[in-house]
């Protein structure tokens, strides 16, 4: 809850016009000295003390603070003592700046504590970083953990992770390239939303999961290639993404369904190579809505082109047919002129 200054004053006013009456009502009784306080004047001023105090509480409460349990060389951590782990934790007496360089591990009190999470909202609005070494001993990059480092232009992933949560490098607009460790097995929606300055990004073939929209708007893509192991895709995952015009795809095409190819990539792509045994046919909703098609390269394993399968391709000019393929229906190729 959230109160505003003006009910905070419009208390202390309540109070100093009863206080004001008070008094006048005591020169009023001057010459009445055994003149008894009105009962009243209790209750009234118990409620007002309530309310007070409670006005009180709501704004200290609404003032987010952001704990930790130690600082070491300018980094902050909560310590778990269950585990003897540390998690990196953003700070309000300080905001991370220039290059970090994260250690495998911390001392405090006489104990060590591994380093294994970059927690949530950890460096998130961090105008200032550049430069983010994260140790092999991290496991997790926790949600919204680099949001709006827009001038973070260098982080090194290790093999030791194995998710980038949500929001993670939100709006790294600096950021020109990624390597995703295989180690890595969930990119989770929205991770690298908007890093507009990437122009090269490695999925390796551990990656099961990508999700809702988590390199969307990342203009700076050109290619793009899906590994086989992705068996989840969340929806518009690359949608946004203006400059991205070749797509290798190699995860099988249950994957993406219901959604069609322009809906997870963007209507601007113009080249697709489709791997061998991605699917088994070709129907009317995959290549729908892809206006800027031009060339298709369909692998083995799929047997049937259907009807309308590349319907409105307009700008479509070479197409590669394996020899599996056993049917084309009528209108597969309608208005590819």
């Amino acid at each position: 809850m959230r109160t505003s200054d003006e009910e905070f004053t419009s208390v202390g006013r309540e109070l100093f016009v009863l206080f004001y009456r008070q008094g006048a009502w005591r020169c009023q009784m001057s010459g009445e000295a055994n003149r008894a306080v009105p009962p009243f004047f209790f209750l009234i001023m118990k409620q007002l003390y309530l309310k007070f105090l409670i006005t009180c509480l709501a704004i200290l409460t609404s003032i987010p603070i952001l704990a930790y349990d130690c600082e070491v060389n300018g980094i902050y951590y909560d310590l778990e003592d269950y585990d003897m782990t540390a998690w990196v934790v953003s700070s309000t007496k300080a905001s991370y700046a220039g290059k970090i360089v994260i250690p495998p591990s911390v001392q405090n009190r006489g104990k060590t504590y591994a380093v294994t999470h970059i927690g949530n909202r950890a460096f998130e609005g961090c105008s200032g970083l550049t430069s983010v070494t994260i140790p092999e001993s991290v496991t997790t990059i926790g949600d919204w953990a680099f949001y709006g480092c827009g001038s973070l232009t260098s982080v090194t992933i290790p093999n030791s992770v194995t998710s980038i949560s949500g929001y993670a490098f939100y709006g790294c607009s600096g950021l020109t390239s990624v390597t995703i460790p295989n180690s890595v097995t969930s990119i989770s929606g929205y991770a690298f939303y908007y890093c507009s300055g990437l122009t090269s990004v490695t999925i390796p073939n551990s990656v099961t999961n990508i999700g809702e929209r988590a390199f969307s708007g990342c203009s700076g893509l050109t290619s793009m290639t899906i590994p086989e192991s992705v068996t989840s895709f969340g929806e518009e995952a690359f949608y946004g993404c203006n400059s991205l015009n070749a797509v290798t795809l190699n995860c099988h095409a249950s994957t993406i369904w219901p959604y069609s190819l322009a809906t997870m990539f963007g209507p601007q792509v113009t080249t697709y190579i489709i791997g061998d045994d991605v699917m088994e046919a070709i129907d009317g909703s995959t290549f729908d809505g892809c206006s800027n098609l031009t060339s298709v390269t369909i692998g083995n394993g799929v047997t049937e082109i259907g009807e309308f399968a590349f319907d409105g391709c307009s700008n479509l000019t070479s197409v590669t047919i394996p020899n599996s393929v056993t049917s084309i229906e009528k209108y597969a190729f309608r208005d590819c002129i």
